[in-house]
């Protein structure tokens, strides 16, 4: 997708809570660990992520009409380059769809071998949010790695063209981030679930964050993007997404060099 506008405003260098501390602890360790605990800790780290951001939201709006400085809306880019970038980029926006109140879009420059993803919400959310997505990205190319060796050891592998190796490598990461988007919907309704019985109203809290994001896109003037095609790996992606099945090779690499 093409954006009408530049505008783009930067996250401050707020120093994170105790709680994105742990998410983000979590979500490393689950980067290079037995599928079995990284399952484990990917979804402890979701469920930690969603009750603060309830938290986050409910302070807020009990602060609404006071003299406090309200949380910014933020637009916070995230770069992927290379042949597997538009499917990263749907992985990265499964996942931050199913938090609740980020939204996102994409810029992609004509002629540009990079496409951008960007998370736009409340800083406190897009900044769990990217923490998220970064560690998902990387679990979805080591579970990749692990599921094209067995797909090379099957009969007439040698026949598949470059084309469609490539196709089934961009399908399986575009159904990987679904799985795990999947997952993190489960999780959440049952956060919200649980909070909603602690404190009957809480989540109305999180619906007026999520209007407020909306209204800061519509002034905007953005529109969503096209869908991309789905095919021979998607299910098997999907799968291992919302199992969080990273394998147990530590991710190489700088969390910054997410092209694949």
């Amino acid at each position: 997708m093409t954006t009408t506008t530049n505008q783009t405003s930067r996250m401050s260098q707020t120093s994170r809570t105790p709680v994105e501390e742990r998410v983000a602890l979590l979500l490393a360790k689950a980067e290079s660990t037995t599928p079995e605990e990284a399952e484990a800790l990917t979804e402890h780290a979701e469920r930690l992520m969603l009750r603060h951001g309830i938290e986050q939201a409910t302070v807020a709006a009990a602060r609404r009409g006071q003299q406090v400085r309200p949380e910014e809306i933020v637009e916070q880019r995230i770069p992927f380059t290379g042949v597997y970038g538009r499917a990263l980029v749907t992985l990265g926006s499964a996942v931050a769809g199913e938090y609740g109140t980020v939204r996102t879009y994409y810029l992609q420059v004509r002629g540009a071998t990079s496409t951008t993803l960007v998370l736009v919400g409340h800083e406190s959310d897009v900044r769990a949010v990217e923490t998220l997505v970064t560690s998902l990205v990387l679990q979805g190319r080591v579970a990749l790695d692990r599921w094209w060796r067995t797909v090379r050891e099957q009969p007439g592998a040698r026949l598949l063209s470059g084309s469609e190796r490539t196709a089934l490598r961009r399908d399986y990461l575009i159904g990987f981030g679904q799985g795990a988007a999947d997952r993190l919907r489960s999780t959440r309704e049952v956060v919200h679930a649980e909070a909603e019985q602690a404190e009957p109203g809480s989540t109305l809290a999180l619906v007026d964050r999520g209007r407020a994001v909306d209204a800061y896109l519509a002034d905007l003037g953005l529109r969503r993007g096209r869908r991309i095609r789905v095919g021979g790996g998607y299910d098997v992606g999907r799968r291992d997404g919302r199992r969080a099945d990273v394998g147990t090779t530590p991710v190489a690499g700088s969390r910054r060099a997410l092209g694949y």
